[in-house]
């Protein structure tokens, strides 16, 4: 997937950035979103200082 050109984030990636962690999306919509990796939408998440939920995608309940 393709960054951004010198790599830097514009303010309307990082309000976007926040508003999809505070939803609780995954991190794969996330980057998929700001056309980005994985890695450099945690990192960023990291440098702004944006907790990170770990979101579990496609596991069953278990139980009754």
């Amino acid at each position: 997937m393709p960054e951004n050109a010198n790599n830097k984030w514009t303010p309307e990636e990082d309000a976007l950035l926040k508003s999809l962690l505070e939803a609780n999306s995954s991190i794969d919509l996330i980057a998929a979103k700001l056309k980005r990796s994985d890695q450099a939408t945690r990192a960023r998440a990291g440098v702004l200082h944006i907790p990170m939920r770990r979101v579990r995608v496609g596991l069953k309940a278990k139980g009754k």
